[in-house]
């Protein structure tokens, strides 16, 4: 009985355990992890009589570490891990449909992504900034190119990052809308088809009118933001991952994912990217609309 509380703890990361495992006097264990030493990835874990296993030299893996991780971990502890040569080929092969999933359509460039919390939004957050823009520097000498030439008068058709979103009710959804506020300028709330959980596209479209007023707000009694150009660090980056911030960001609520896609590509150009995500939901019915249009 000890040794089966000691692995349910050693495996679940301390967010997911029930509220109750205090009155059970479980122990939060934190014995598995990947660690990076020198751009190498390794994995660290502990098996059922406490000693330490380690796996090295391992490539990045397709889904979340984290996830991945309390796996290995489940594994060493029913004695079943496999050696680091399947290991490495599990996470260099193995994901998930709707996942960080890139496709084209209409011609245009489509990012299907299942993120339905806080953890999966953080991990297309990072996704999208390494996408947009590689590094910090590279943004920052982006910016300042293009604020010179707004002060010459020149301009050019900038590429649109646009955003279908639509989630459960449940979740923590201006948190959510928070942390990708930023990489869109333009949004799509859809309706749902046979989903009573799903939150009303109108209350979505609400809560982001509220986050691009409080955002505006906040930056605009920051000195830095007087000079030209406004700029917001969303949470869950680093701190000198600065993403350009406008409050002209358009908002549409639409009856279906279908009808978001079709008005998503008729008002866009082809150097557009059209992210759509918020839950499992969402991306199904991209998915399936998608397949039954080519």
């Amino acid at each position: 009985d000890c040794e089966a509380r000691w692995a349910i703890t050693a495996v679940l990361p301390d967010s997911s355990l029930p509220a109750q495992r205090h009155s059970l006097k479980w122990h939060d264990l934190k014995c598995h992890g990947f660690q990076h030493n020198g751009g190498i990835r390794c994995w660290r874990g502990m098996a059922i009589n406490g000693q330490q296993v380690v796996l090295d030299i391992l490539p990045e893996p397709q889904l979340a570490e984290l996830n991945w991780s309390s796996a290995l971990q489940v594994a060493l502890l029913l004695n079943a891990l496999p050696d680091q040569l399947i290991v490495a080929d599990l996470l260099a092969s193995v994901g998930l449909c709707g996942r960080l999933s890139n496709v084209e359509w209409a011609g245009r460039q489509i990012l299907l992504d299942v993120a339905h919390n806080l953890q999966s939004i953080d991990y297309l957050a990072a996704y999208l900034e390494r996408d947009r823009f590689g590094t910090a520097a590279a943004l920052k000498a982006q910016n300042a190119a293009e604020r010179r030439k707004r002060s010459a008068g020149e301009s050019e058709q900038r590429s649109c990052t646009i955003a279908i979103f639509a989630v459960m009710e449940d979740k923590n959804i201006e948190a959510m809308l928070l942390r990708l506020l930023p990489f869109f300028q333009k949004w799509y709330f859809p309706q749902l088809n046979n989903c009573a959980r799903a939150a009303a596209p109108a209350e979505l479209k609400l809560s982001m009118e509220r986050l691009i007023d409080q955002q505006d707000s906040r930056i605009s009694k920051q000195d830095s933001a007087k000079a030209s150009g406004s700029f917001l660090t969303p949470a869950g980056l680093s701190s000198d991952s600065r993403v350009e911030f406008s409050k002209n960001i358009q908002l549409k609520v639409m009856k279906s994912v279908e009808e978001s896609l079709q008005d998503a590509v008729q008002h866009s150009h082809h150097n557009d990217k059209i992210v759509v995500f918020g839950s499992f939901y969402t991306v199904g019915e991209a998915i399936e609309y998608l397949n039954a249009s080519q």
